[in-house]
């Protein structure tokens, strides 16, 4: 399941020159693929420093990536005045944006939280709240998960603390579930609580006795009982 996102809002200084723009934490992306994701940014980018946030314009073939500290912004604006940064195969454009933040919209969020928004792009294999525990509590213990399957695919997690959330963040924001696909964009969400009504393959509670792989034990042998 995979979909292009909805427009986004920006944050613009009306007083900042728009063909000299200052130094910021968010880098303006040009001449991008019409394919790109922002898995591909967070991809091509990542090792300038940790990004934030990433969003796609498709129809207009730009982006803007918001990282964390300006210092990251300037090592990708600076090595792209004399490199090609290749985005999903492409030579793209960087500079500053007139944008000091990129607004987040739906439940994703700025602030940092104890819950994160994982949105699964090129979902080629099922991806069920077992798959989203296997990838996330290495990085610390997870509480509840619930599967979003609507336009997107996507999962919330609440981790114990925000420190934890931050860190299962940075380690995950760009990779693959499964090589080649099943690539995570992975955000702070607006929720601060995780709402689980029972324990399935879309939502568990891990703060209850049952283990995660209870629930399908059970159902294969009452599978197998008829």
């Amino acid at each position: 399941m995979e979909t292009d996102p909805p427009a986004k809002r920006y944050r613009r200084d009306d007083n900042v020159d728009p063909t000299n723009p200052d130094p910021s934490i968010v880098v303006h992306v040009r001449n991008l693929s019409p394919k790109a994701t922002e898995a591909d940014l967070l991809e091509a980018l990542s090792h300038f420093g940790p990004i934030s946030y990433a969003t796609c314009m498709p129809g207009k073939r730009m982006a803007l990536v918001e990282f964390e500290e300006v210092e990251g912004a300037r090592a990708c604006v600076v090595y792209a005045q004399t490199n090609q940064i290749y985005v999903a195969g492409q030579a793209a454009l960087f500079n500053y944006s007139t944008s000091k933040m990129i607004q987040r919209l739906g439940l994703e969020s700025e602030h940092p939280n104890h819950v994160l928004i994982l949105t699964i792009y090129n979902a080629q294999y099922p991806v069920t709240v077992d798959v989203i525990h296997q990838i996330c509590e290495p990085h610390g213990f997870v509480k509840r998960i619930a599967m979003i399957r609507r336009t997107m695919l996507q999962a919330l997690v609440e981790f114990e603390s925000a420190d934890v959330a931050k860190k299962a963040k940075h380690a995950m924001n760009g990779a693959d579930i499964y090589s080649g696909c099943c690539t995570l964009k992975v955000e702070f969400a607006k929720p601060d609580h995780v709402k689980v009504t029972r324990n399935d393959q879309d939502q568990w509670d891990y703060t209850t006795n049952a283990p995660a792989g209870f629930f399908f034990i059970l159902f294969f042998f009452r599978f197998a009982a008829l």
